[in-house]
């Protein structure tokens, strides 16, 4: 099972696109599902947005299953 993981990249753009929730005046985050930074980087190559943040918000995977069950004390 290939890992999903969902970033939220924090954009300052004067030309929003469809999708975008405005934090603050020409800020923006946008949610992404990609496998790494650099991909996420990619596919907002194609907007006019810099990017000012990216954080990782989730992750699906074996590993995100191994850490439930740990939490759980399973």
């Amino acid at each position: 099972m290939k890992p999903k993981k969902k970033y939220k990249v924090t954009v300052f753009s004067t030309d929003p696109e469809e999708g975008w929730e405005k934090v603050y005046g020409d800020i923006y985050d946008v949610f992404i599902d990609a496998n790494s930074p650099s991909e996420v980087m990619e596919k907002l190559k194609v907007s006019k947005a810099q990017i000012l943040f990216i954080d990782l918000v989730a992750y699906h995977g074996r590993l995100s299953k191994v850490a439930d069950l740990y939490m759980k004390g399973e």
